[in-house]
């Protein structure tokens, strides 16, 4: 990892404390490449002397944990689309100019913001259009079937919670087969699905994980599946999902 010269940590600094004072949304993300990985939606709040302070995110960081997990910010500054990878430090409480004392999240300090590589596969948030409600079965377990409610979709994968019960069956790499309804489509579409992630949320009583998307036994309809998809992912009512690529580095 390089050390930046003393003008370019400014300049980092000077660009951090713009993004706090204008309150910048800012999304985060596991540093993994997995498709499907969950995406949290928060904002940049205030720099502490070895630390960049955003507002706690609305139900918490789902599966992630609040110290020492590597984690992807991504946010938009005149028109580009900016990142970098940081270590969390945890939660703590910040005394926020006219609002009092709240709590935060609390992340290593950057050593560099670069622009942000597309996805290979772009992902769309499906919950603004309508729930999104698919069927799984254990390949290796067919008797068990169980419903799953899908976050969002790319042409490589999904994001998904099910019942916190369904949880031995989701571990990763295990293969499930699984169909649903596209909206505006009476036809279910089917893949088979690898988990690449998963965790449990007790608070929730729910199970998230992450698939991709396999071509299975059958290439043709796979990619019959996959035409399907891409139209419906292509609509322009839908809504991007700014889930990071996880290309931008800590150093430089």
């Amino acid at each position: 990892m390089s050390i930046p010269t003393p003008s370019r940590r400014t300049n980092l600094l000077e660009l951090l404390s713009e993004l706090c004072r204008r309150r910048r949304q800012v999304t985060i993300a596991p540093a993994r490449d997995d498709e499907g990985a969950p995406s949290l939606h928060t904002r940049f709040l205030a720099l502490a002397s070895n630390a960049v302070l955003l507002d706690w995110p609305v139900g918490g960081l789902a599966n992630l944990p609040a110290a020492g997990s590597t984690v992807d910010v991504q946010f938009d500054h005149d028109g580009q689309r900016l990142g970098f990878r940081v270590t969390a430090q945890g939660r703590t409480w910040h005394n926020a100019p006219g609002r009092g004392r709240v709590e935060v999240w609390q992340l290593d300090l950057p050593v560099r913001i670069a622009p942000m590589q597309p996805r290979r596969f772009p992902r769309v948030d499906v919950a603004p259009t309508a729930p999104l409600a698919a069927e799984c079965t254990s390949l290796t377990l067919p008797e068990h079937r169980f419903p799953v409610r899908v976050r969002n979709l790319s042409a490589g994968g999904l994001c998904a919670t099910a019942d916190h019960r369904v949880a031995r069956f989701l571990q990763k790499g295990a293969i499930m087969w699984t169909q649903f309804r596209l909206p505006g489509d009476d036809s279910p579409v089917e893949f088979v699905v690898r988990v690449a992630h998963a965790c449990e949320q007790p608070d929730r009583n729910t199970v998230s994980f992450g698939g991709m998307f396999c071509a299975g036994e059958d290439a043709g309809r796979h990619r019959a599946q996959l035409h399907r998809l891409a139209r419906f992912l292509a609509r322009p009512h839908l809504t991007p999902s700014p889930a990071l690529a996880g290309t931008a580095s800590a150093g430089a």
